[in-house]
């Protein structure tokens, strides 16, 4: 592209793009397409992942000219500007005249502000001008080519123009105006020498995947272009857009595509680089044989891997993905997880491994991607960089010095943030590709550029399940490596999961009945790519061992029962309870049974008391702890479905809720999770013991079980007479052998005849028809605002039949978080505490710093208030409720809290002096040892 000024006629160089505060502070239109331009052209040629940039080329037969599309795209972007809808809007606009002045007096007609009639957004008037200039100036270009590649300009504001509004814009363009549009048409083919490219392009299809990448580049060439702190207004004609873009470049210092050292040769030398273990440590035959896996997969490709707990599927995918990216030419990894609190665990285990990884000197930018990211201590702690921030220290040569992570200045918020390099995040990231949504593509983009590792697979249900198979199925259209981790994954649920993925990257309709069943094989690996899907057993992994899963009477008497056991001989107990309300009844009782050894954890503490909760839990009860260094003489712990995922906890005992198999496999896992020697377990527990409760009545060979009334409010009542069934609590429970018993389990609970007895059939096969229907309707449900998969519309605007939500705000990621999740939206607030004139933090020892309305809260106030986030109790998701509730909170949130980014979009709800507040009617109370409670009227 030439650098130096060019002649523009009087029409075009009188037409502005962006102004400032100032008269004098504006920039040509014309100036703004070639910055843009050369910005697109730095993204690709320095920042886009090769393997994106390859699949690009070879889609479109671009021979080496993606820099070439990619820069003219960016530069006619906004050709829409180029017309009197845009021109002017600031005619109205006292002190502003003067920029209509200037293109009335160069010859355009220009009367005024338009009408309601004649306005529309410029990214239509780009569409429509690109396209009729294609139609009229490139030889032998088709229609449905043109119109494609207009939409990419239509759609660089998140969302593609309507081919309505594209024609209905065009009827009011008079000649004049389109004559000047055709002139910065014919000077950008020329800037970005593509005329040629593009006589050529129209011999391929211009796919969906390929328009949905294209545009998130067009945009974020747009949005740098757009920064003001780097592109600054008033550039003199004369000036170089090439300069000015590789001035802004090294201050925006985005660095060079993330890579990684060479993994070592062989599998024990591998883990021990990049984990820091130990000389005599060994990788497990599981995780020996994901690495053997990745390197055979021919080309990007899928792996499931399921595997017992304990035995470093995380480490594993982390290396496969190293093996994967480097493959594939990804350059950049996405970790997701059920929950926040399992994706807040996993950035010191990631970011350690991206460390050790990581090649010296690029550094890899970091992203935790969740609406609490702002309190990771974590992250917080990162070292930063770009926009002319280098943290000391971060950029130092030194001979063996590790790859730095960082997080990035620019790279942030919920629309860039998943285009750093390493991203970690709850699973909702993920499903929001899937999601009819406003900058939907830029996921895509993110997305494509990396490998996507999903943990825990078998905690989605029905509903989500369809946005995770639809965004799998378009990770496999881009060539996106894609890990699958979980211990307990029903065939079924694989099978679709793979399915649809493979679906993608064969752009072909992919059955499940073609991936493998691997019966009661275990652990397994699953791999799907070109050349078809093949599974394969390993050895065992893990520690074997046995546990005992009996049943208990549903009854404060039984439950004392088992903690007297623990007062008086000792131990460590969990306790898991379905509902925040059964757990803490069931806490009550472990406080008369050991007083002050009792701990209560659920997901109704502020953020700060759940943290600090479980940072205490993993020094007591995690895998450094022992009997005499930190591990107690005795502890009773009860908590929600919390503790089952995102904790490296071992217990001497469990007692658990009736829940669906899988998930109580799962939480078997915490029971003698470490080895430890026998005097670190009290005698009573030295054989594993789990405890299962929950049921009025535990049934019989005549009779399922009488389950308690809130169980079947939370799972599938037939999941759990399945889950009773096959673990014979009738019969008064069974040894269950980790981790070998784990898939026959599993499959007989899931697989559609769980052999129970004949006197159950009847109650358990009308509760499968339920739960059936409710996944066919779930199904339905869900495909209301699924993101259509590009191979089956015809147009980029088809791809948002339905919506074009924005969920990158915080009420917008809460809202779209209950769409892919197919909850009712849950409200959460900020608690405060009223003081004379005005409130406190939650957390103030002392009423000296009050707050009072109005005046924005310091940093570290706001911080201090930020932690505080609690979600309300379940009721408070009833419409009714919700929207009487969201009124109250939103008239007595201080308005100051929108001047400060921890607390912009944020709910504050007031305590008294007693730590309560009614809301919607509802009395609350707030306990830092019982957490949030409702009082009774």
């Amino acid at each position: 592209m030439e650098t130096s000024g060019r002649q523009w006629s009087p029409q075009a160089a009188s037409l502005w793009a962006k102004t400032g505060p100032e008269p004098e502070d504006w920039l040509t239109l014309t100036r703004h397409l070639m910055d843009a331009a050369e910005v697109a052209s730095l993204l690709w040629r320095e920042w886009l992942a090769p393997g994106v940039r390859l699949a690009l080329e070879e889609a479109l037969d671009l021979q080496g000219e993606g820099e070439r599309l990619v820069a003219w795209l960016a530069a006619v972007h906004d050709l829409g500007k180029a017309t009197p809808a845009f021109q002017g809007q600031l005619m109205s606009r006292p002190g502003r005249e003067a920029f209509a002045d200037r293109v009335v007096d160069a010859g355009l007609p220009l009367s005024g502000p338009a009408s309601a009639t004649e306005w529309h957004p410029h990214s239509v008037g780009s569409a429509g001008g690109i396209e009729r200039w294609l139609l009229a100036r490139v030889p032998g270009m088709k229609a449905g080519n043109a119109y494609r590649l207009a939409a990419i300009a239509g759609a660089h504001h998140g969302l593609p123009a309507r081919e309505g509004e594209i024609r209905d814009a065009e009827l009011f363009l008079s000649t004049p105006w389109r004559q000047v549009q055709d002139e910065l048409l014919d000077a950008m083919a020329e800037y970005t020498g593509a005329r040629e490219m593009l006589e050529r392009i129209p011999l391929r299809h211009l796919k969906r995947e390929q328009q949905m990448q294209l545009t998130a580049l067009v945009i974020l060439a747009d949005w740098i272009a757009s920064n003001q702190e780097l592109f600054p207004l008033t550039a003199a004609e004369e000036a170089s857009s090439r300069r000015r873009a590789a001035e802004a470049w090294e201050r925006l210092d985005l660095a060079g595509s993330w890579t990684t050292r060479p993994l070592p040769d062989t599998a024990d030398a591998a883990y021990s680089d990049r984990f820091g273990w130990s000389a005599d440590r060994r990788p497990w035959p599981v995780q020996e044989e994901v690495l053997r896996a990745a390197e055979n997969l021919d080309g990007p490709g899928l792996l499931c891997i399921e595997a017992p707990m304990g035995v470093g599927k995380t480490e594993a995918a982390l290396l496969a993905a190293e093996v994967l990216a480097r493959r594939t030419g990804r350059n950049g990894v996405m970790v997701a997880a059920p929950t926040m609190a399992t994706s807040d665990g996993l950035v010191p285990r990631v970011t350690s491994w991206a460390e050790r990884a990581g090649a010296p000197g690029v550094p890899a930018s970091m992203f935790l991607a969740h609406s609490k990211a702002a309190l990771n201590e974590d992250v917080r702690t990162l070292p930063t960089r770009g926009l002319g921030v280098r943290s000391v220290g971060e950029d130092e040569d030194a001979p063996g010095r590790r790859g730095a992570v960082v997080a990035h200045q620019w790279l942030v918020g919920r629309k860039k943030g998943l285009l750093s390099s390493i991203a970690v995040g709850t699973v909702d990231q993920v499903l929001f590709t899937a999601l009819q949504s406003k900058h939907v593509m830029l996921r895509h983009l993110a997305l494509a550029s990396k490998v996507v590792v999903i943990d825990e697979v078998h905690a989605y249900d029905a509903y989500m399940s369809r946005y995770l198979a639809r965004a799998l199925t378009w990770l496999g259209t881009y060539g996106t490596p894609v890990i699958l981790l979980s211990a307990t994954l029903p065939h079924g649920a694989k099978a679709e999961l793979i399915a649809a993925y493979s679906s993608g990257l064969h752009s072909r309709t992919v059955g499940p009945e073609e991936v493998p069943d691997t019966g009661d094989a275990y652990p397994v690996i699953t791999a799907a790519g070109r050349q078809g899907i093949t599974a394969t057993a390993t050895a065992p992994s893990g520690r074997r061992h046995t546990v005992n899963v009996r049943p208990m009477a549903d009854d404060d008497d039984a439950l004392s029962r088992l903690m007297g056991r623990v007062r008086e001989d000792g131990g460590c107990l969990l306790v898991v309870c379905s509902t925040v309300a059964r757990a803490q009844h069931a806490y009550r009782l472990a406080k008369e049974a050991v007083g002050a050894d009792a701990r209560l954890l659920h997901a109704r503490f502020t953020a700060a008391d759940r943290v600090s909760r479980e940072r205490e839990l993993l020094d007591h009860l995690g895998p450094r702890a022992h009997r005499g260094a930190g591990r107690p003489h005795r502890r009773i712990v009860v908590a929600t479905q919390v503790v089952e995922q995102s904790l490296d906890l071992d217990f001497d005992v469990m007692v658990t809720d009736i829940a669906p198999v899988d998930l109580v496999l799962q939480r078997c896992g915490r029971v003698h999770r470490h080895d430890r020697p026998d005097e670190d377990r009290p005698a009573w527990t030295h054989e594993p013991q789990v405890y299962v409760r929950g049921m009025e009545s535990i049934g019989s060979e005549e009779a399922p079980p009488a389950l308690e009334p809130s169980q079947a409010r939370v799972y599938p009542l037939a999941a759990l007479l399945a889950s009773a069934g096959v673990l014979t609590l009738f019969r008064g429970g069974t040894a269950v052998q980790l981790p070998a018993d784990i898939p026959s389990l599993v499959r007989r609970a899931y697989g559609g005849d769980p052999a129970l007895p004949p006197t159950w059939e009847e109650s358990w096969e009308q509760a499968q028809a339920e739960w059936e229907a409710h996944r066919d309707e779930q199904r339905a449900k869900a495909e209301t605002f699924l993101l259509p998969w590009g191979r089956r519309v015809s147009g980029l605007e088809q791809l948002w039949p339905v919506s074009g939500a924005d969920v990158d705000s915080l009420q917008g990621e809460a809202r779209g978080s209950a769409q892919v999740r197919d909850a009712d939206p849950m409200l959460e607030v900020l608690l405060t505490r009223e003081a004379p004139g005005g409130y406190v933090p939650l957390t103030s020892e002392s009423e000296e710093r009050v707050l009072s309305a109005g005046m924005v809260p310091a940093w570290k106030d706001a911080q201090r208030i930020a932690e505080s986030a609690v979600r309300l109790p379940r009721r408070f998701s009833r419409p009714w409720l919700f929207e009487r509730a969201l009124g109250e909170l939103e008239r007595q949130t201080d308005l100051a809290w929108q001047d400060t980014p921890l607390l912009r979009g944020q709910l504050q709800l007031a305590l008294d002096r007693d730590f309560k507040a009614t809301l919607a009617g509802v009395t609350l109370h707030y306990d830092s040892e019982f957490g949030l409670t409702e009082e009774k009227a």
